[in-house]
């Protein structure tokens, strides 16, 4: 015959569970509990901000314009996006126009191109063009890598005064998006250079 005492444990693990359920449902239905997904990409986000910059001879060889910060890559199996929104600018060309690059580490993506282009009717009219360059690298190692801003005279072999934030407003950025592996975690963070 069972004991009475181990009935009435049973019967009060049993309500505990119940009211357990109750509850859970009840924060469902409310809305104050939300399924979680089993597993979901972790991003860390570096915002640079650049200031004019320029250098006054460009030849049809990329040259670097300038380096305009750092970030920092957590996995070398991470994605990295890398966006660039801003304005160009080039006081004169004996080219077709030119061509921009962003690039880390001095490196050209291997996965495209992150380029923005400005042709010769749009050169020399002291205010520059709106621009966004975004692309992808795979494979940086862990570590500190550096974001620069190249340009080429397509076509030709002269541009002058060549720059971006034509005017000094301060308005343009590099977004930097690290997409990590899945099983590595970072606390969310915006870092400003």
């Amino acid at each position: 015959m069972p004991s009475r005492s181990g009935s009435s444990s049973r019967g009060g693990l049993l309500l505990f569970v119940a009211v357990a359920l109750l509850l859970i449902t009840a924060g469902f239905a409310t809305g104050r509990l939300a399924a979680q997904p089993a597993a979901r990409p972790t991003v860390r986000a570096t915002v640079l901000e650049l200031s004019c910059t320029g250098i006054d001879d460009v030849s049809g060889t990329y040259a670097k314009i300038a380096d305009v910060g750092t970030f920092d890559v957590q996995a070398a199996e991470s994605l990295v996006e890398l966006q660039f929104n801003g304005r160009l600018y080039a006081g004169s060309t004996d080219g077709t126009g030119l061509q921009f690059e962003l690039r880390v580490d001095d490196a050209a993506t291997p996965l495209g191109r992150i380029r923005a282009v400005l042709k010769a009717s749009e050169i020399g009219s002291g205010v520059g063009r709106n621009a966004t360059m975004s692309g992808f690298y795979e494979g940086l190692a862990a570590g500190t890598h550096t974001v620069s801003v190249w340009a080429r005279t397509a076509n030709g072999s002269d541009s002058d005064n060549v720059m971006y934030d034509p005017g000094c407003w301060g308005s343009d950025v590099v977004n930097i998006k690290e997409y990590l592996p899945f099983g590595v975690v970072s606390l969310p963070a915006i870092l400003s250079n």
